[in-house]
This record gives structure tokens, sequence and C-alpha cells, in this order.
């Protein structure tokens, strides 16, 4: 696993294999929003991206959003303005205007 939580979190890698959403995007049945953030680690960047191209070659993915001047942690904050590119995307996937 790419992630400090490999320090305390143990998965063989059968179960990594299992577990990943990213290497099964065709089991997943709902259109998928995703987002990364601007200031995001490379790392978070290349496993949103990796994630979106399966999600698309899976029909799934409705749409990838970069959101600017915002770092991982910052992303939720975009949640409470609803003039966010994200938030109308969201309303947008909703049917909601």
């Amino acid at each position: 696993m790419l992630s400090h939580r490999s320090d305390y979190v143990k998965l063989e890698k059968d179960e990594v294999q299992e577990l990943s959403p990213g290497l099964h995007a065709e089991r997943i049945k709902c259109p998928v929003l995703m987002a990364c953030a601007q200031h995001d680690t490379d790392e978070f960047r290349r496993q949103t991206r990796a994630f979106a191209d399966a999600l698309r070659n899976a029909g799934r993915l409705t749409k990838l959003i970069d959101c600017r001047n915002v770092n991982h942690f910052e992303l939720m904050e975009c949640f409470k303005d609803s003039r966010h590119e994200l938030m109308k995307a969201v309303f947008e996937q909703m049917g909601k205007r």
C-alpha cells in the first residue's frame, strides 16, 4: 500500500487486489463524479487519475474535476459553497441545477 497507513494496516497482496476499488471499477454500478485538489501530492493525484481512467473505461465516470487553490484536506471546504465548480457538478449529477 502506498500510504502511511501501511505502517499499521497489514494487508496481504491478495487482500489489496480484492479490496481496491481502483482495480474493480466494473463492479461500480452508479455514475461517479471525482475530484482532486490542485495542491494534492503527486501520489494523491496519480491515484485519482488512475481510478478515474478505470471508471471511464467501465463507463462510470461522469466527470473529473481539478479543484484549484486547495489541497487534499481543504477540498472538503468546497462542499459549503454551492457556487463552487465541484458543488455545481454534484447538483447537476443529482438532477438539481
